[in-house]
């Protein structure tokens, strides 16, 4: 005969497991999320200055080239 108290108890435990692998799924996505949106924020930030920068420059074409490979070296997502 099968222990059905034991069953039960073993379901709910397989059950919490399964919850916490996915909470914690979740939350590694939303640290990755929160990462990303954070490295965008400060990449737009970079730009705006740069072009805040460009407004008082002769140069400007080299200088903007310049700005956009300094841009350009910001890695968005980190997987």
């Amino acid at each position: 005969m099968v222990n059905y108290p034991y069953v039960g108890i073993m379901a709910r435990h397989y059950q919490a497991n399964v919850d916490a692998m996915l909470l914690n799924k979740i939350y590694t996505q939303q640290k990755i999320a929160k990462s990303a949106c954070l490295k965008l924020q400060i990449s737009f930030y970079i730009f705006k200055r740069h072009m805040d920068f460009l407004e008082d420059k002769t140069d400007s074409l080299s200088t903007l080239s310049i700005h956009f490979k300094l841009i350009s070296s910001f890695k968005i997502l980190d997987n």
